[in-house]
This record gives structure tokens, C-alpha cells and sequence, in this order.
């Protein structure tokens, strides 16, 4: 753990995919769990975190994401602990994305953050804990950044229009949107 909290998590896809695991092998028993959502640092802010760091640029991509996303979502199966303070250490990644002042890099994000949430958002306790926190609603004010160019999406220019911010959201919404009457 204190490899995560420390920041010293090398920068590989494989071990950004594997800390959730390892936090969820370490809480296995009621005492462990509490050792881990009790450390001196979350260590499940910790790996949000990483999402917001430059030199995890190179090894994020859609596979990554989706994993590290499975991860997550093992990790809150194993208790409703673990699955609050997951959604919670989420909403502040997102809130930290929204104060990024470089906005061309809270919308590099936004697909990798997005994926990742699809595995992550299966229940209907995890969507309805992820709106209560304003988790859409910030999603929405990163989407809304001038720096997200509609009209270069909407042409094909965008080299995989498939990972655009604009589809990523919209995944994220439709996923939320089976689970959780929104309105």
C-alpha cells in the first residue's frame, strides 16, 4: 500500500491494472479491510489518482482502462465498504479533473475515465452512490469545455471516433441511465 500512496507505482499498464487486486487481496478479512480503508492515505484515491498523472500518459489506453475498471469493480463486489469508498475516491477524481487547469488534458481523460467506469457501474447501488455524488454531473461540466471539438467528432476527422470524449459519455450515461431510473 505504501508503494500506492506514496507514489512510487511504476508507470506499466500491468502494474496500474493489478493495484486494485492487490487491495482487494489484502482486505480478504474483516480486519485487513479495515487496515486498508484505514491507512494513514487512501490507497484507493491513490490509484484515481494516477488518472491524473502526466507520466501515466503512455500507458493508458482503452484496454487499460477497461481493466483497471474490472479491477474496481471486483474490488466493491468484495464488500460494500470497499464499494462506497471506491464511488467516493471517484467523484474526487472527477472533481480534480474539472479544476485541471490545462483542459486539453481533463479531456485526454475523460475516455480513459469514462471506460473505466462502464465495468465499474454494473449495480444499481454503485450508478445511484456515483449520482447522488454528482458524479454525471461533473462528467457533463468536462464534457462541456470549450476544448471538446463536436464538429471534428461529428465529421470522422477524430482518428477513432469510437473513443471520443462525446461516445465515452454517452456510454457511461446509457449505463447508468439501465440501472438507475434518472428521471
Amino acid at each position: 500500500m505504501r508503494v500506492l500512496v506514496e507514489d512510487r507505482l511504476p508507470a506499466v499498464p500491468e502494474a496500474l491494472a493489478a493495484a486494485p487486486g492487490v487491495l482487494r487481496a489484502l482486505g480478504l478479512t474483516t480486519e485487513t479491510e479495515k487496515q486498508v480503508l484505514e491507512f494513514e492515505s487512501s490507497p484507493i484515491d491513490a490509484i484515481f489518482d494516477v488518472m491524473l498523472k502526466e507520466r501515466f500518459t503512455e500507458c493508458l489506453d482503452r484496454d487499460v482502462a477497461y481493466t483497471l475498471g474490472s479491477a474496481f469493480e471486483d474490488l466493491m463486489r468484495q464488500s460494500e465498504r470497499f464499494g462506497n469508498a471506491t464511488i467516493e475516491s471517484s467523484v474526487k477524481m472527477l472533481k480534480s479533473l474539472t479544476t485541471e487547469k490545462t483542459p486539453n488534458f481533463a479531456i485526454s481523460r475523460l475516455k480513459y475515465v469514462t471506460l473505466m467506469f462502464r465495468p465499474m457501474l454494473t449495480s444499481k447501488v454503485a450508478c445511484t452512490k456515483f449520482l447522488n455524488l454528482g458524479g454525471v454531473d461533473l462528467l457533463l461540466r468536462i464534457h462541456a469545455s470549450p476544448e471538446v471539438n463536436l464538429d471534428k467528432e461529428k465529421s470522422g476527422d477524430n482518428e477513432n471516433s469510437v473513443s471520443s470524449p462525446t461516445s465515452a459519455l454517452s456510454m457511461v450515461i446509457r449505463v447508468i441511465g439501465r440501472r438507475v431510473p434518472i428521471l
